[in-house]
């Protein structure tokens, strides 16, 4: 039991290491290549781990589908650290995954390939796939693209374990708002095209005389005069004037001084008084 119990944190610790060299290889591999994208003479990493590298991965797998294979690295370090099992299915799916990838990428260059003036200086092996697919395709590259892309989205179906209804209705999502945008462009066209139309008078009469201004200007504010209120805004602006009226008086009032009226009372006579 205690020879188990100490094989287990070695064998965690493995794990944890080789996951690490992997993530570091896949960062390293992925600063070459982007390195070698914008200056590949004077990569960051040097000549061998930089403009070698890179240029041998392009070279292989072609400039874009060389992008994959840092991420695949990348993905094997973080199962290696974690510790999950590497199994053959996983090795499989991604080495299905990148020569797709690679094909897809190179389909492009099979007319050259069917004209027999083939000549490729990166995506060795997308393009190598491609000299034989020109012998059944010839150079069409409909059906190269649509088998294809085809197994690529099962690939990704099978690898990712994504069910494929959940694809299918992306899909329709994704092609039935296409439809509707489609669908649109024609109203959005006679649109612009009304507006057009309707703006060309006012540029071919630029600077129009001033005469015709001025009473087009007055004939539009007398017909804006004459034109008659309707009962709903009279009733209106009758109650707004009522409400200003009773506010002025009320502020007239309150300015006004306050008047105090006392009552006086009659004097008092004495009794003496009366009896004389």
């Amino acid at each position: 039991m205690s020879k188990k119990k100490e094989s287990a944190p070695s064998g965690d610790f493995a794990h944890e290491l080789w996951g690490i060299v992997f993530i570091a290889l896949g960062v390293l591999v992925l600063i070459s290549l982007v390195s070698g994208f914008f200056n590949n003479a004077e990569n960051v990493l040097g000549r061998f781990l930089g403009t070698n590298l890179s240029s041998g991965l392009v070279y292989l797998f072609g400039p874009l589908p060389s992008l994959v294979l840092p991420g695949i690295i990348l993905y094997i370090g973080w199962k290696r650290l974690t510790g999950a099992a590497m199994q053959l299915g996983l090795i499989i799916f991604v080495a299905a995954l990148l020569v797709e990838t690679c094909l897809l990428f190179s389909i492009n260059n099979l007319p050259e390939a069917a004209s027999g003036h083939f000549h490729f200086v990166d995506n060795c092996i997308g393009n190598s796939l491609i000299y034989f697919l020109h012998y059944i395709f010839g150079p069409h590259r409909f059906g190269p693209y649509f088998l294809t892309i085809l197994a690529l989205v099962l690939t990704l179906c099978w690898g990712l374990k994504l069910p494929v209804s959940v694809i299918v209705s992306a899909i329709r999502s994704a092609a039935k708002s296409v439809g509707l945008w489609l669908k649109d462009i024609p109203r959005l066209f006679l649109v612009f095209k009304r507006a057009g139309t309707q703006q060309a008078p006012v540029l071919e009469n630029v600077e129009p005389e001033k005469t015709k201004d001025t009473a087009a200007q007055k004939s539009a504010v007398e017909l804006v005069e004459k034109e008659p209120e309707s009962p709903i805004d009279f009733a209106q602006q009758q109650a707004q004037k009522q409400l200003e009226e009773q506010l002025a008086a009320f502020r007239a009032k309150k300015h006004e001084p306050i008047n105090i009226t006392t009552i006086g009372t009659p004097p008092e006579i004495d009794e003496g008084s009366e009896g004389e």
